[in-house]
């Protein structure tokens, strides 16, 4: 990019690198925002066949389960309502805390790994940027 001997090409050059980077941020934008509404999709999913299930079980005992003080219907309704929630964990609220610790960690990546490069190859730039 920067052997070249006129403005010219060498503006075009940076002009076509920063778009190519423009353009992976955007790529990366909606993979994450897809990542995450995929996850969403699929926890509702799975914690609503959970609560299905559940039901379907329920449904399937005899009478006599029923009548013990231990089932009654209230407490059957809240397992049934709390047992399946506690999915959440699984399906994506611990998700996106670890997705966001991984997004800090990324974001530093991107931007000590260029400087690092940079550093590497034009070593006689290091005293300036390190001021």
């Amino acid at each position: 990019m920067f052997s070249a001997c006129d403005a010219e090409d060498q503006r075009r050059a940076l002009d076509l690198y920063a778009g190519l980077i423009a353009l992976l941020g955007v790529v990366a934008c909606a993979s994450n925002f897809g990542q995450q509404y995929l996850f969403s999709v699929a926890g509702e999913r799975l914690t609503m066949r959970l609560r299905q299930l559940s039901f379907c079980a329920i449904l399937k005992q005899d009478m006599q389960f029923f009548d013990r003080k231990s089932n009654s219907a209230g407490l059957l309704v809240s397992k049934l309502a709390g047992d399946a929630s506690l999915v959440k964990g699984v399906r994506g609220e611990s998700h996106e805390q670890n997705y966001c610790n991984a997004y800090i960690h990324s974001w530093c990546a991107m931007f000590t790994a260029p400087m690092m490069m940079a550093c590497g190859i034009t070593w006689k730039l290091l005293p300036i940027l390190s001021q």
